[in-house]
């Protein structure tokens, strides 16, 4: 075999193992604090735990976790990534009550799911005011795409598509193709006209 196409393939190699390895590591540290975790987590460089792991984690198996992925989940909070979900890098999500999401879903690079926000009187500083929140809950097989935010409250059905930098807020139709500021519905996706 040559030599330029040997160093790429091992390259690849090295980064897989190196992810897994990360993945055991944190998966202990989520079932050891509390929460549950399948087998085959994939972590790469850069997790941040804001608070750490409870048992209000419950993560299926086959996860990935790209690069720099930020996990604020408060202690009341639940975390619930069904099987084979990915976050491809870049991602936020921060839960005061609740994150969950189906199997097969995946996220593009940078997007924030956020279930709560601030109050928003006058009187003192935002940072001291208490959060209003609403649970998140994206279902099978959804294609989120890059630096999206999807807010509380937000629902998304199964098998929809959002376009990248779309802002989401409410209910996602299943099948449906959103995008936009804020995010509204492109077209319905029929599964035989898409292939």
């Amino acid at each position: 075999m040559r030599l330029d196409r040997l160093l790429p393939a091992t390259w690849r190699l090295a980064n897989r193992w190196e992810s897994l390895w990360r993945g055991v590591c944190i998966r202990g540290l989520i079932i050891l604090c509390g929460g549950r975790c399948g087998p085959g987590l994939r972590v790469a460089k850069g997790i941040h735990f804001k608070q750490p792991p409870h048992q209000g984690y419950r993560i299926g198996a086959r996860v990935h976790f790209g690069r720099h992925i930020t996990l604020d989940i408060g202690p009341e909070a639940d975390l619930v990534l069904d099987d084979d979900v990915r976050f491809t890098g870049l991602n936020v999500l921060a839960a005061v009550q609740g994150i969950t999401v189906g199997r097969d879903s995946i996220f593009g690079e940078g997007t924030c799911l956020r279930d709560a926000d601030h109050g928003l009187s006058g009187d003192r500083p935002y940072r001291n005011q208490p959060m209003n929140a609403a649970a998140i809950r994206v279902e099978n097989n959804v294609w989120v795409g890059r630096m999206v935010s999807i807010l509380k409250g937000t629902t998304i059905r199964a098998h929809a598509v959002v376009a990248a930098h779309a802002v989401v807020r409410g209910e996602v139709e299943d099948r449906t193709l959103v995008g936009g500021l804020p995010a509204r519905r492109i077209r319905h996706l029929d599964e035989s006209r898409d292939r």
